[in-house]
């Protein structure tokens, strides 16, 4: 590159700007629709069905999914459970894996009932005994 160039900025402004054209691959690999609002435009604003994949600008990748500084999860972002075509697939922190979370509670719902009906089960069993003992 010629040396005037260097020396007015062109280096640094075309890294900007390749930065802006270059695109990433998102898909939706949940059984959810995803929507994502990237800005108060409206153009800004999608909606991806299971299995679908959209192209968009680089730039919003941070703003889509945030990466822990270890670069070994997904800590955050605007649709964290997005998955970035070509990338290693991260696990998701367990405060943002809405599925697991949703388990979670079916399955704590599930014990209570269980506690509960032992209960009843137990209530009528000492019930009769106390009848049969009269």
């Amino acid at each position: 590159m010629p040396k005037y160039l260097e020396e007015d900025g062109f280096d640094k402004e075309f890294e900007k700007a390749k930065k802006v054209f270059t695109k990433t691959t998102w898909k939706n690999e949940t059984k959810h629709t995803a929507r994502v609002k990237l800005s108060h435009n409206k153009e800004d604003w999608f909606k991806l069905l299971p299995g679908e994949e959209i192209e968009l600008s680089s730039k919003y990748d941070q703003a889509i999914q945030r990466i822990s500084k270890e670069g070994d999860v997904i800590v955050g972002g605007l649709c964290p459970w997005l998955t970035k075509v070509g990338s290693d697939k991260l696990p998701l922190d367990p405060s943002l894996d809405f599925e697991a979370v949703k388990e979670k509670i079916e399955l704590e719902d599930l014990a209570k009932k269980l506690v509960a009906q032992k209960s009843l089960e137990e209530a009528i069993s000492y019930k009769a005994k106390v009848k049969t003992a009269k």
